[in-house]
């Protein structure tokens, strides 16, 4: 029974604030007809216009849902709120704590911070930010853009300081790993890692309002003066989370309830089609993505997450809302795939976000480890109705308990993975996999289109528009792409809706091409519809490759195809219209590399070996037994002679750093830039 008001105290007694207000539910329900999966989303009549298609709209929601609509949360604030109000004194933010350091050594529990305790944090940090603004450093309420640098780990931290900033009306300027001095912004403040200090520091010349810096961790004693000293010398401030806690327990003031239309925070693009953009985000677009990607989701409680994607990716960030939203737990990684399966053992989560490199490797890592997986997926590959019975589901117990044995769904963000891998992983852990659930951009906050739960034929595919979109395709005449392809039609997927970013920080060229004077985004990103309204993304506009003979080649897909491919951790397609055919770099896994030089060296090799494994990967024979191998799972799938690799080049290293695992692949691996990547291997790929 949730009380009708709520008050949480200080530890001196004082009372912090006084909730009234009960936030009725907003997840919007599936209607009757949802399992006809013959008409999922419908073309509007009379919105064709010459040159595409015209306007669909997901099949069952009819009007548009728009953020000023009760029950849609109106501003990201509400969703903590509306948390706190049903899980006050329940399990919100959770990590494993550290019980030595050297060796680095994580407990084998989780730690948690209820709602209240988190609230509590969050008005105390708000609070601190406002008074050294105001009365210490001259700031000015109005101008105070707030900078977050930091990976998954200490994300307890990180989620608290944004949950601080859009309380007490901050803008945020989500960084991450890769940012560098190309992408400066008005920052007053900025919360770090220390890890990226030295950094920050070298770059504080450039960076004109910057005030202060603020780490997110626990700093031994001995570090601390060391690192406030180097942070004064460049006359900025240093503070820790903790002590600006403490100052704002002394110093509390009310939160600032933001409107809808209030810029909530800045969140850089991929980079995988060109520099980095810097997309502005209101409270309002941010509350509406969260309600409308919960749409016909049910769940048996409010759950638990873990969140083990870069918390700068609106990915995870949405994800991590719609749990705050519903009153659910957040349980970080610790940032690295070696210890992702025992931080999922440890947590047992409910609902996962993760994207497609690291689902390609988890499957294969299950399927080298639990013998004769394979052959029990095969009934399900070739029936009709691949639903497992109670027998089925046993037999895939064990690979179920490596993920914790409790995952209700799997959230499959950015492109969509092999579909063997989907259907597969959803045979094992008897859940569905949502790949096109949060399928979208940094521009809309996440969600464009989504899969349905159980579509039989939905794999591969990323779904329908949620029911705050409506998308069409637009023809693309350079690739001889248009609405009038048969079988389905094909184009430039565009997006509108009632929730759009305001347009890129400082940079007026690149909103008018991404924003059109009508409110349509111009995705970038290839994709067709079929008879029954599943859109199926093909890849990047930039990515699609023409053939002579006519034939289209998404390399992007093709990349994912092969990276599923037994004992291969990463694969980098590439197409020259004036070969006609498809040429790679492959990089095999560190053991399956062993293993060769081992056959045919004679000797043991070992993953630590470097000068031998680089005698490997430039050995004839082993390029010959890949490729082989690679030709083998064309053949298994089917792929057409356009869509196969004809010649490859082996390398050692990857084109990320996956913390040293050889089985899996980065945490971090949202997207490939691939004009970094051909610039630096240009001429091997050239010559092959």
């Amino acid at each position: 029974m949730v009380p009708s008001s709520l008050s949480v105290y200080t530890d001196h007694g004082h009372r912090l604030f006084n909730i009234q207000k009960i936030y009725p539910s907003h997840v919007l329900p599936f209607p009757q007809a949802l399992y006809d999966y013959t008409k999922q989303s419908v073309e509007i009549s009379e919105t064709r216009k010459p040159g595409g298609t015209g306007i669909y709209r997901n099949a069952w929601s009819g009007a548009l849902y728009d953020f000023r609509h009760k029950p849609i949360r109106q501003n990201a604030v509400e969703l903590f709120e509306s948390g706190l109000q049903v899980s006050a004194n329940k399990p919100c933010l959770g990590c494993r704590p550290i019980t030595s350091q050297a060796p680095l050594i994580h407990a084998l529990y989780y730690k948690w911070q209820t709602y209240a305790e988190v609230d509590v944090r969050r008005r105390s940090l708000g609070s601190a930010l406002e008074f050294i603004s105001q009365e210490t450093m001259g700031i000015g309420e109005a101008v105070l853009n707030i900078g977050i640098w930091g990976c998954s780990s200490p994300g307890l931290e990180w989620q608290v300081a944004d949950l601080a900033c859009q309380a007490y009306g901050k803008i945020t300027t989500i960084l991450d790993e890769s940012w560098d001095s190309d992408m400066i912004v008005g920052m007053t403040l900025i919360f770090i890692t220390l890890n990226h200090l030295p950094t920050l520091l070298k770059l504080s010349a450039a960076l004109k309002y910057l005030r202060g810096i603020i780490i997110m961790e626990n700093i031994s004693p001995e570090t601390y003066p060391i690192a406030k000293g180097w942070t004064n010398e460049c006359n900025l401030r240093f503070f820790t989370i903790f002590e600006l806690e403490k100052l704002g327990r002394d110093h509390i003031r009310p939160p600032i309830m933001p409107t809808d239309a209030q810029i909530c925070t800045i969140c850089y693009t991929s980079g995988a089609t060109g520099p980095a953009k810097a997309a502005i985000l209101t409270h309002g677009q941010i509350a509406l993505a969260v309600s409308a990607s919960e749409w016909g989701l049910t769940y048996k409680e409010a759950g638990v997450t873990l969140s083990s994607l870069p918390l700068s990716s609106v990915h995870q960030r949405l994800n991590d809302l719609s749990m705050l939203n519903r009153g659910g737990a957040i349980g970080y990684s610790r940032g690295n795939m070696l210890d992702l399966l025992e931080d999922m053992q440890i947590l047992k989560p409910s609902i996962w976000t993760t994207v497609s490199p690291v689902l390609n490797r988890l499957y294969q890592t299950l399927s080298s480890k639990i013998p004769g997986l394979k052959e029990k997926l095969t009934p399900f590959h070739s029936s009709k109705n691949p639903t497992p019975s109670i027998w089925d589901r046993m037999a895939f117990t064990n690979a179920k308990q490596s993920l914790g044995g409790n995952l209700q769904a799997v959230i499959l963000a950015g492109s969509p993975a092999n579909p063997e891998t989907t259907q597969s992983m959803r045979m094992i852990l008897s859940c569905p996999i949502y790949e096109g659930y949060v399928f979208g951009m940094t521009e809309t906050f996440g969600p464009i289109l989504r899969t349905l739960p159980h579509d039989p034929n939905g794999a591969g595919s990323v779904g329908i528009p949620l029911p705050h979109m409506e998308v069409k395709l637009v023809d693309v005449p350079q690739l001889n792409l248009t609405w009038q392809d048969k079988p389905r039609p094909r184009g430039e997927l565009c997006c509108r809706s009632v929730g759009l970013f305001l347009g890129y920080y400082q940079d007026s060229l690149n909103t008018d091409l991404t924003l059109d004077r009508e409110g349509w985004i111009h995705t970038g990103d290839i994709a067709e519809v079929d008879i029954d309204g599943r859109f199926r993304i093909l890849g990047r506009k930039t990515n699609i490759v023409k053939f002579s003979g006519g034939d289209h080649v998404a390399l992007e897909q093709i990349e994912g195809i092969y990276s599923a491919a037994p004992n291969i951790r990463q694969v980098f397609v590439h197409g020259d219209t004036s070969k006609g055919y498809l040429v790679a770099l492959v990089i095999p896994t560190v053991d399956y590399l062993c293993q060769l030089g081992a056959k045919f060296g004679g000797e043991n090799v070992s993953p630590l070996d470097r000068h031998i494994l680089n005698m490997v990967v430039r050995d004839k024979r082993v390029k010959a037994l890949i490729q082989d191998e690679l030709h083998k799972h064309a053949n298994n799938l089917g792929l057409h002679d356009h869509e196969r690799i004809y010649n490859i080049h082996i390398m050692l290293d990857m084109f990320y750093s996956d913390g040293g695992d050889d089985e899996m692949a980065s945490l971090s691996a949202m997207k490939v830039n691939r004009h970094v990547i051909y610039s630096m291997y240009q001429d091997i790929l050239n010559g092959l």
